[in-house]
């Protein structure tokens, strides 16, 4: 699969969305911010994700952010700090991973973050 399909955003409450190794995905398409109801999003080793797209801040009621092995993503966007539901965010083996943006020090009800960002 190199792109998610255009029916999924017809589905208006989706809650969870997890296209699980989908490593053809090349990214993630703007429209993912047209899923308002999303409160979990996993894009666990999409290892050619280099970037999220900015109308993912548009995510208000996100509360999880699975980025497990995305290893080509080099930057967070600052945007990640006014979701100020997000609870946990995995950047587990995302060894391009150059920092983590100030604002998330802005979250309210951050949780927990896995930071395996090297490689033991």
């Amino acid at each position: 699969m190199t792109r998610l399909p255009e029916w999924l955003w017809d589905i208006t409450g989706l809650e969870v969305l997890d296209p699980f190794r989908c490593e053809g995905l090349t990214g993630l398409p703007a429209r993912l911010g047209d899923l308002t109801g999303l409160a979990k999003l996993s894009v666990a080793r999409f290892s050619s994700l280099t970037w999220l797209p900015e109308r993912l801040g548009d995510l208000m009621g996100l509360t999880e952010l699975n980025l497990l092995g995305c290893k080509g993503l080099m930057r967070l966007p600052d945007w990640l700090g006014d979701l100020a539901g997000l609870t946990e965010i995995n950047l587990k083996e995302c060894q391009g991973l150059e920092g983590l943006p100030e604002r998330l020090g802005d979250l309210t009800s951050y949780r927990r973050s896995i930071l395996k960002c090297v490689q033991d």
